[in-house]
């Protein structure tokens, strides 16, 4: 296969080129021209998933009349109109025009607009292209204007959204090179691969695989050394002509079954999956340490003395050694057994998890049963059942959570049910019997949800606030509709007055022709008495009485109901009930 040499890509697209013949060669004299024909195969790739196109320009260069053959162009002659041509894989049809410069062609949709490249393919050739007499390496240019996803390429008479430069090398008239095979595509591991090509002679070529490079100029046939891993060999093609050097490039892949891995540093940046046995260090010798920079993942047990990752531990059954400490998720299929564990990040057991020392964890901490004799010290703990014996069990100190930093929260799930009961059997309104969240300061979060913050006895969120007596309890009204209230002081202005609201306020105030807010007003200076003449979502308009034409102060006060979400066209409801909650009974009052 021949490699496609790109310069300056900045496209969303992927150009490959394929070349008639492969290489190009150069005409022996204008009356006996070399013809050549260019092939753009143009695709989206995976990782943008859609691109919106809406125009592909491309350059061929070519020589300047009555002036001599530049080895950095193509053709010697502009290429004619009817020598390109575009077609699609898809349903999708394009249209061909010539540019204002020669060698110029615009390939557009046909009718206009734009088409949305995803699975389908474009295919660009040029057919019967006068090659130039001089050797060297001719820059085809293409831009696009393209974009990613829903987004809307650039217009067409605008700068376009990317360029990219493809190399064509010209070699001598008469040049050969290709055909670069092996003569086994998969081979066992430690056997090797017998490649073979065709070229010309006069030419230098070299065999580049796993950063070696080989002189093969003198053979076509060249027997590889011993493989034991997939290889990709790349056959570099050079020729040079005056000082002019042209290079093409070709590769073939050998599959290595089973392939064995030696390293003197084994550094794993994302995941590393172990199907067998591990060993680290010679057996009977000093021991050694396993340190990765990504995951350790294992279909059996994990053991060790000391165990370190800074990415993730993963077993599918049991993990077990003295000292365990992830960076990331430390994740045990089956029973987790240490003296002290450390993750930042989750910590979970599908079965038990023990510790007969602490556990450290900066995500959630999941298992069956959480025996330990040390602390807890986590994101968040969470077992299956809610007691001592098939729960969470702590024979030292009490469960505690340590933030740091900028913690966002000691308690997190996303379990659908009780994730946390506080209960005790005993009342008491001198104490706080169920759950205390202490912060640095009273301006930070103590609890936080995305949903509904229930209560069930009937009160919402009681406080105190400080006052020349002491601290005198408050709490918050209760309402049955979800309401917003906003309260804020105007001035009329010849008797009439606009009340504007801020634009965050407008958008948590829900207001239709049918369903508005309520204003209430309070004068503050001598006048009529005061109107509300007219309500939209951004303001409300204010009138005196009796065309009055008062510049009086007041006091406005709205109550208004909240949006379902921000911009929603229907108000926020409350719940028709609280949800079902199995630790708590509910007074049901018996009928007269």
């Amino acid at each position: 296969m021949q490699l496609t040499q790109l310069q300056d890509s900045n496209t969303l697209l992927t150009y490959s080129l394929m070349t008639t013949p492969s290489p190009v060669q150069v005409s022996p004299s204008v009356e006996s021209p070399s013809l050549a024909t260019l092939t753009f195969v143009v695709s989206c790739p995976r990782s943008v998933g859609t691109a919106n196109l809406a125009q592909i320009i491309v350059a061929i260069p070519v020589d300047a009349q009555n002036k001599p053959a530049d080895p950095t162009n193509l053709a010697a002659t502009p290429p004619l109109l009817n020598s390109a041509s575009i077609s699609s894989t898809g349903t999708d049809e394009w249209v061909v025009s010539a540019g204002i410069a020669p060698g110029v062609f615009i390939f557009t949709p046909k009718g206009g607009g734009v088409v949305a490249l995803s699975e389908q393919s474009l295919t660009i050739a040029f057919t019967g292209i006068q090659v130039n007499r001089v050797v060297g390496t001719a820059l085809v240019k293409i831009n696009e204007w393209a974009a990613s996803g829903n987004n809307t390429p650039p217009p067409v008479d605008g700068p376009p959204s990317g360029g990219v430069s493809v190399e064509v090398a010209k070699f001598p008239y008469g040049f050969f090179a290709g055909n670069f095979t092996t003569d086994k595509p998969m081979i066992d591991n430690g056997q090797s691969a017998t490649l073979s090509w065709v070229g010309s002679t006069g030419a230098t070529y070299k065999m580049l695989f796993a950063r070696e490079e080989r002189n093969v100029s003198n053979v076509r046939s060249w027997l590889s050394p011993e493989l034991f891993n997939t290889t990709t060999f790349i056959l570099e093609v050079s020729a040079q002509v005056g000082n002019q050097t042209v290079t093409l490039y070709f590769s073939v892949t050998v599959i290595v079954a089973n392939p064995s891995f030696t390293a003197s540093d084994l550094t794993v940046l994302t995941t590393s999956k172990l199907l067998g046995e591990v060993t680290v260090g010679k057996v009977g010798g000093p021991a050694a340490n396993l340190v990765l920079n990504g995951e350790l993942k294992a279909t059996g047990n994990v053991s060790g003395n000391d165990l370190t990752a800074v990415g993730n531990v993963t077993a599918t059954k049991n993990v077990s050694g003295v000292d365990v400490t992830a960076s990331a998720n430390l994740k045990a299929g089956g029973n987790l057994n240490v003296t002290d564990v450390i993750a930042t990040g989750n910590v979970t057991a599908t079965k038990d998890l023990s510790a007969t020392g602490s556990l450290t964890a900066g995500g959630t901490s999941s298992m069956v049963n959480l025996n330990l004799s040390g602390t807890v010290q986590a994101g968040f703990s969470r077992a299956n059942g809610m007691n001592t014996t098939n729960g969470l069990g702590v024979t030292g100190s009490p469960i505690r959570v340590d933030m740091g930093g900028n913690a966002a929260a000691g308690f997190y799930t996303n379990f659908l049910g009780p994730v946390l009961y506080a209960r005790n059997t005993q009342s008491s309104r001198q104490q706080i019997t169920g759950l205390n969240v202490i912060v640095a300061t009273p301006q930070d979060t103590g609890l936080s949800s995305n949903g509904w913050v229930g209560s069930y006895s009937g009160s919402s969120i009681v406080t105190h606030l400080p006052t020349r007596k002491g601290y005198r309890v408050v709490t918050s009204p209760l309402s049955i509709e979800a309401e917003v209230q906003a309260s804020g002081a105007a001035k009329l202005t010849g008797g009439k007055a606009t009340v504007q609201f801020e634009p965050d306020v407008a958008d948590i105030i829900f207001h239709t022709m049918e369903q508005s807010y309520r204003v209430l007003l309070t004068a503050t200076g001598q006048c009529n008495g005061l109107a509300v003449v007219n309500k939209s979502g951004d303001n409300f308009i204010v009138e005196e009485l009796g065309n009055g034409h008062s510049d009086a102060g007041f006091d406005w006060f709205i109550i208004a109901h909240k949006p379902e979400s921000l911009g929603a066209t229907e108000a926020a409801r409350l719940p028709e009930k609280m949800p079902d909650n199995p630790a708590l009974e509910v007074p049901v009052p018996k009928e007269k």
